[in-house]
């Protein structure tokens, strides 16, 4: 993946990201593409408050998850991608 900024006339206020990815398959037609921006994460590296920033959580739900957290140890959780 390779992020680009484009302008046409060549001024900071007119920049436009973009991002290139190059496929690792064929993509179908109106088949979704789908990027892990945490690859390598998991719940021992605190993976799902690290995607609070992509998602609107209430707060609500991470009171009731730190407790439910502090119930358990953490060598017994597997890697979500196991």
């Amino acid at each position: 993946m390779m992020t680009f900024c484009f302008s046409k006339t060549n001024n900071a206020q007119d920049l436009v990201p973009f991002t290139v990815m190059w496929p690792v398959k064929d993509i179908a037609n109106n088949e979704a593409i789908l990027r892990d921006k945490l690859s390598g994460y998991d719940e021992k590296q605190f993976r799902s408050a690290r995607l609070k920033v992509w998602f609107e959580t209430p707060d609500e739900y991470y009171k009731q998850q730190l407790g439910l957290w502090r119930a358990i140890k953490l060598d017994n959780i597997a890697p979500l991608n196991a």
